[in-house]
């Protein structure tokens, strides 16, 4: 857990942004560009990465939102970890329950910095056997504040920003949403 609270202390100096991204998408909500293809998600996730990966410190991936596509969303899903790359941290929303989800979590699976749990007794098993952090979020995180320490947190969007738009221009859009965003918590 240290060294993911480490980098990601690091990462908001650098980018001088506390906010973390809320990758939720739905089929009903995507733009129309977007809507034209097989296997909408990628191509969606891969526009707003490339559009906002300078102005968030992380990026939370929403398990539920990716598994309603079954297969296709979790191809989504394990790719679109690999266009956000190593420097920038990804939690895998889900909130799991118990110790078996692990295994998926790992380096050799899905391959996520940090994910979130429904209980606070599953935190620490995951934090000592798994090369990843946990928190615990039993509820919605869409749009919360998660505070590790003190002075180190997480703001969430929420669905407001990924639905900013829905046009040709939808990635500009969200990365507009999130330069507001930012001027508003730098206040």
């Amino acid at each position: 857990m240290e060294r993911f609270l480490t980098r990601l202390r690091v990462l908001q100096n650098e980018r001088d942004t506390n906010i973390a991204l809320f990758l939720n998408p739905r089929i009903t909500s995507l733009p129309l560009p977007i809507q034209r293809y097989d296997d909408p998600f990628l191509p969606y996730c891969r526009a707003v990465v490339e559009a906002t990966s300078d102005l968030v410190c992380a990026y939370v991936l929403d398990f539920a939102s990716f598994m309603a596509l079954s297969a296709p969303g979790a191809r989504s899903l394990e790719r679109i970890i690999g266009i956000i790359g190593q420097d920038t941290p990804k939690i895998l929303h889900g909130p799991f329950v118990g110790t078996a989800f692990s295994p998926m979590l790992e380096r050799t699976a899905f391959d996520v910095d940090a994910v979130t749990l429904y209980r606070a007794e599953d935190v620490p098993y995951y934090c000592s056997n798994a090369p990843y952090a946990a928190f615990q979020a039993d509820t919605g995180i869409s749009g919360q504040t998660v505070s590790f320490t003190p002075d180190l947190a997480l703001h969430m969007t929420d669905d407001s920003v990924l639905l900013a738009g829905l046009g040709d221009d939808f990635a500009e859009q969200i990365r507009a949403a999130l330069i507001t965003m930012r001027s508003l918590h730098a206040e």
